[in-house]
């Protein structure tokens, strides 16, 4: 007999030697014996326990997931969906109905805790405004599901009443966040994250939203079981719930910040996680399945040739080395036999490290698609589901904290959305927001992404994290939000930390528009018509380091690619082979450091023709994980890029200047290239007033560019004087290479321009598109001299004006931080449009 909340394993308790059926490949299913260990700091070697935990296999998994039948509740009753529509943006449809992209809540009205913000008078009058302009239409109610056993539906109950008093017609979303129970801890010590001596308890600060929360292993599938159960559970009594009917998704949260990330608050220079047995059968499963059983492959790639399955280790603190999470100026980094920023997998262990982090993110993945399907299943297809995850292109933690294994996320089949927020970092107005996602990758998947726009007005007073000084500025930040949504077809959220944030009339008046627009959007041929691709590869992720992943993952989007003068779209290097990219001109690699065999091969045959210019950034080609010997090599850059390339394995400047005999690119002799020059004016303690000053980065290495008859020299560094940008034309395809992280929007938009790329804007002001929409967001004040790539009516959609007729250019004058969009097209259609959806 079970007590609720426990749960009863097919096979009951094992001991850690243990039998582990898994299919790891098509081509592969055998059982192989798995000794759980843990691993000593420094020398790595096994330390069996003899301690009993339950275990859950992977064939079991599966066969959990088969035995769950539709609930009654949902047969055949179809509430919501994604339905790829012209142009290949998901749109989400609730009971046939488009739903706006940017036009629903998330905060604390009508909860407990917003209560302690504003009086209940405030609520009442707050919530019938934000009803009026259509906020309230689709809302998130918070579940908070403790494991094991306890599923707290109060606040749910408490929003949700008072909301369908003011709209009946409301359709609702359950924000459902797992949280660990010190009751967990206590029946399942197993099953908590171990540090490298064994300890469970190195911790230096408490998980940011719930304190108590023990710190479990996400590599648990036992912690997965109990929370599949509870979200069986819960869809069992929500029919009884009064906003029941009214649900059409699920979205799941949890981990240190509820965006499915590891706890990090310990110290990264003394210790590491996680050592788990759970962890330790995980990673064993992994390796056998990646290198198909092989003994001599997995000993060939960890460079140890007393590997064997049998005895996979955890790698030590020792052969991790130090590299802590950084996001701002970098930190100290000490990497085993490193090629400076570089975990190079020809010294011994380093590919062991590389493969423990794949499998640390894949598990975090795994625990979000399962969730998802076990939802799927239930509801019998009739709910959306996804997930609240801080997404590969962000600020720090792309080893361990979860969110790197983002191929694995979006080829999950019970996933329909990923939920993240903006980036804080560049929210400042003048600032370019992004997504954390491979957005059109998730689109091509019938997925989309729903972003979070905590978007602080002035009345949060947060001016840290870009929040505006005043009304006026409000306003244009909450445009912003709408311009990259609309022209990149994806949804939005809005979502105040503390209730008021949106009480001001021109707040809800803006608000209100952006419905409108948003509602029309979604009536439109939404096709991207963007000539730049940019391809961002999940693998070198986890060969380089994390200050130097934040520089090329996010960075590089905060500081220039914004500020172009044409829109970019952002896939998976997992893409190439799988889709036609035929419409770009341009494509970019930001962070290709280590493409395998595969991945070259797909480059050449797809990307490398019809005239097309490719960019390859800092490092690129560098490691092919493929090779069995010379993994990082000069080899492998010119077979990638076209260019023979040296380094110097000393801290060097980025600086370079462009070479005066340059007849390439239009850009200025005097100007010093290959380094940030933006301010940051938000996170890390700055403000607009008060901007984070950036130390100059040091390369390290600094890869430069032998001279050739074939290469065209564009800019040298500085220091050393070496080529550190410059050109090679092939018969079919024209190589570029820039030998720094930082490639500014000037060079940028000089590259696009040669390579045939339309610019709409030369005055470095953020410009976002689509097929339908032009959205500008002004840096500085001024005329505005729009080109555009065909002619059609232009409509001021926020000032509702018409611009022209069949224009091919138009000229605006703008204001330093002002929004416009723009729609260009017929505008009988969109007027047609408006009315019909506005109706």
């Amino acid at each position: 007999m079970t007590h609720k909340g426990e749960l009863t394993v097919k096979k009951g308790l094992r001991k850690t030697q243990y039998k582990l059926l898994s299919i790891l490949s098509p081509l592969l299913l055998f059982q192989i014996e798995i000794s759980a260990v843990t691993s000593d700091a420094q020398s790595g070697k096994s330390n069996p326990s003899a301690e009993k935990i339950p275990i859950i296999t992977d064939q079991e998994r599966r066969e959990w997931l088969d035995t769950l039948k539709p609930i009654n509740a949902y047969r055949g009753v179809p509430r919501a969906g994604l339905k790829s529509v012209s142009g290949g943006y998901p749109l989400l449809k609730i009971n046939s109905q488009a739903v706006p992209l940017l036009g629903s809540y998330f905060g604390y009205l009508f909860d407990s805790y917003g209560y302690t913000h504003k009086p209940e008078a405030f609520h009442t009058v707050y919530g019938e405004q934000l009803c009026r302009g259509g906020v309230l239409d689709i809302v998130q109610l918070p579940i908070a599901v403790n494991i094991p056993g306890n599923i707290d539906l109060t606040r749910a109950r408490q929003i949700s009443q008072e909301i369908l008093k003011k709209n009946p017609d409301t359709k609702f979303i359950l924000r459902c966040q797992f949280f660990p129970t010190p009751y967990f801890a206590k029946k399942y010590p197993d099953h908590l994250a171990v540090f490298e001596d064994g300890s469970t308890n190195h911790w230096i600060g408490n998980p940011r939203i719930r304190a108590n929360q023990p710190r479990c292993t996400f590599a648990s599938r036992i912690f997965e079981r109990l929370c599949a159960e509870q979200v069986k559970d819960l869809l069992e009594r929500l029919d009884r719930e009064p906003y029941g009917p009214r649900v059409f998704g699920v979205f799941f949260a949890m981990g240190a910040t509820g965006e499915f990330n590891w706890w990090y608050q310990y110290d990264a220079k003394k210790h590491s996680i996680d050592y788990s047995l759970p962890m330790q059968a995980r990673f064993t499963e992994f390796t056998a399945g990646k290198y198909h059983g092989d003994r001599k492959r997995l000993a060939a790639a960890w460079k140890d040739d007393d590997a064997d399955f049998d005895h996979i280790t955890l790698p030590s603190l020792k052969e991790k080395g130090i590299d802590i999470p950084d996001s701002c100026n970098g930190c100290r980094f000490e990497i085993p036999g490193s090629i400076g920023y570089f975990r190079n997998p020809d010294f011994p262990g380093n590919q062991k490290v590389c493969d423990y982090f794949e499998c640390c993110n894949n598990e975090m993945a795994d625990r979000l698609a399962y969730l998802c399907q076990v939802t799927k299943k239930l509801s019998d297809g009739t709910l959306i589901t996804g997930g609240f995850l801080g997404g590969p292109l962000t600020i720090t933690g792309y080893h361990t904290e979860g969110s790197t294994a983002f191929d694995r996320v979006m080829n999950s089949p019970g996933i329909d959305f990923i939920a993240t927020p903006w980036t804080y970092e560049g929210r400042e107005l003048g600032g370019n927001i992004f997504f954390r996602m491979p957005l059109r990758s998730l689109q091509l998947r019938g997925k989309n992404i729903w972003v979070e726009c905590d978007t602080r007005t002035s009345l949060a007073r947060q001016r840290q994290y870009g929040g505006p000084m005043d009304i006026p500025g409000d306003v244009q930040a909450l445009r912003r939000d709408l311009i990259r949504l609309a022209t990149a077809g994806a949804y939005g959220y809005w979502f105040e930390m503390k209730v008021g944030w949106y009480e001001d009339p021109a707040h809800l008046e803006t608000m209100k528009r952006i419905i409108q627009v948003s509602r029309a959007a979604t009536r439109m041929n939404m096709s991207s018509n963007v000539g730049i691709a940019v391809f961002y590869d999940e693998k070198s992720m986890y060969y380089m380091t994390e200050w130097l992943n934040f520089l090329l993952n996010a960075r590089m989007i905060i500081q220039d690619f914004g500020y172009i003068g044409a829109d970019y779209d952002v896939y998976s290097t997992g893409d190439i082979g799988k889709y036609c990219f035929d419409q770009y001109k341009l494509c970019i690699f930001p962070n290709l450091a280590a493409a395998d065999s595969p991945l070259r091969e797909k480059i050449d045959r797809e990307l490398k023709k019809d005239g097309r210019t490719i960019l390859w950034l800092y490092g690129s080609g560098l490691i092919n994980p493929s090779l069995t010997e010379n993994k990082a090599s000069r080899k492998n850059i010119l077979d990638l890029t076209g260019f023979n390339i040296s380094w110097d394995e000393r801290f060097m400047s980025a600086k370079m200047k462009i070479n005066p005999d340059n007849r390439t690119y239009q850009l200025s002799g005097e100007k010093s290239y290959g380094v940030f020059t933006r301010p940051v004016a938000s996170m890390h303690g700055a403000t607009p007033e008060s901007p984070y000053p950036l130390k100059p980065i040091q390369l390290l290495p600094q890869f430069y560019v032998n001279a050739g008859h074939e290469v065209k020299n564009i800019a040298s560094f500085l220091d050393s004087g070496h080529v550190s940008f410059a050109v090679r034309h092939f018969d079919h395809w024209t190589s570029v290479w820039f030998g720094s992280p930082a490639v500014s929007s000037d060079i940028l938009r000089e590259i696009a321009r040669r390579a045939g790329v339309h610019i709409y804007l030369t005055t470095g002001d953020i410009v976002y598109h689509n097929r339908p929409f032009v959205g500008i967001h002004a840096v500085c004040s001024g005329r505005k001299d729009v080109r555009l790539p065909t002619s059609g009516d232009v409509y001021d959609m926020f000032n509702n004006r018409l611009i022209g007729r069949n224009l091919k250019e138009f000229s605006v004058t703008m204001d330093k931080n002002e929004t416009a969009l723009f729609y260009v097209g017929d505008i009988k259609v969109l007027k047609q449009t408006e009315m019909s959806c506005n109706n």
